[in-house]
């Protein structure tokens, strides 16, 4: 990697990126052993979850 772009993210922004972090971690292992797989259903639990995080702990997530 050359470089590396950081950039603020925007409330308008987070409904998006939940959607995109829940596909990512949709493959990963350890989310397929907690959600018990991977697949829409799954990714749609992701994506609650880092909706809901975002809204208690908007810092913490905005950072992930």
């Amino acid at each position: 990697m050359d470089s590396l772009k950081l950039s603020v993210m925007e409330k308008k922004d987070f409904l998006e990126s939940a959607r995109v972090l829940s596909i990512a971690m949709l493959i990963n292992p350890l989310h397929v052993a907690v959600f018990l797989g991977n697949g829409e259903k799954e990714r749609i639990e992701i994506e609650i979850m880092l909706c809901e995080r975002g809204i208690e702990l908007p810092g913490i997530v905005f950072l992930a």
